[in-house]
């Protein structure tokens, strides 16, 4: 695996890449909260350069090794942002891909710039439902001064963050020592990106969360490959599937006995689903 900095106009990235520049581009995006590329994607970037594609995938600006950017890291910027580094790395369409926060960052840009997407993974995307975890309380915590305190104790109690882990793998293998170390160390870092998008995102008095893509997803003719797993208590698989319904090109893939981070819970079937259909679309 190899990395380097993308200097943007608002600010710079960094890119961690596999497989040969040239081969069809894949550009994967993270989710939220405390993760990365690596953490995300780590095992995905392997699988794909395996199979002769160049695969992408950026620190979003505030998280991992990218640094955090003058403005708010509100939804609408990451989507900017992603489509100012596909313009910097000269990649005209992309096959892209994302997981929770990095799914409704590539819907948002597959919506703007539906010509710069050949066809779209999205793996327990955020803008497919407005349910809020914890409701009104959650939106008036997220609101309130977020203590560093909190992820160092979370990242130093291995009680503590093996709940967390549990929270979103309910698949016990996956919960490696490996994966344990690397979402401890990303506990210890601030997460003020973190906290912007949440708060641009959980308005106070509001029922549901601000961004759904609901009435908009017809306009997305490309193919769509939708992977969910059925114990994903953040983001309601009943709202998924609902949303999925409107997709006009689009397959589904319930994981059963997989919570939120369904490529890590269910790596082998993930990498499946997600390489028969690369393969069939692109090289059939």
């Amino acid at each position: 695996m190899r990395s380097r900095d993308v200097k943007l106009d608002r600010t710079r990235v960094r890119v961690w890449e596999m497989g040969r520049t040239g081969n069809p581009p894949v550009v994967l995006l993270h989710g939220g909260g405390v993760d990365h590329a690596r953490l995300s994607w780590e095992p995905t970037l392997h699988q794909l350069a395996a199979l002769g594609f160049h695969v992408i995938a950026p620190d979003f600006p505030g998280y991992g090794e990218s640094p955090f950017p003058q403005e708010s890291v509100t939804l609408d910027v990451l989507a900017a942002t992603v489509t100012e580094l596909l313009e910097a790395l000269r990649l005209e369409k992309v096959i892209l891909g994302g997981i929770s926060l990095g799914g409704g960052a590539a819907l948002a840009v597959a919506l703007s710039h539906p010509e710069k997407v050949e066809r779209l993974a999205l793996v327990g995307a955020y803008g497919l439902s407005s349910f809020i975890p914890g409701g009104r309380l959650a939106t008036a915590w997220v609101h309130l001064p977020q203590p560093q305190w909190l992820n160092l104790a979370l990242s130093s109690s291995p009680l503590l963050l093996d709940l967390t882990l549990r929270g979103i793998l309910k698949n016990p293998a996956a919960r490696t020592p490996e994966l344990r170390g690397m979402v401890a160390q990303a506990m210890r870092r601030s997460t003020p990106a973190w906290n912007d998008f949440q708060r641009s995102e959980m308005v106070p008095g509001s029922k549901g969360l601000k961004t759904v893509f609901a009435p908009h997803l017809r306009r997305l003719t490309m193919p769509i490959v939708v992977v969910h797993g059925l114990e994903d208590f953040t983001i309601p698989y009943r709202d998924v599937a609902q949303a999925f319904a409107d997709m006009p090109n689009a397959e589904l893939h319930p994981i059963p006995h997989a919570g939120h981070w369904t490529q890590r819970d269910a790596a082998a079937e993930f990498h499946s689903i997600l390489a028969r259909f690369l393969f069939k679309e692109v090289f059939l």
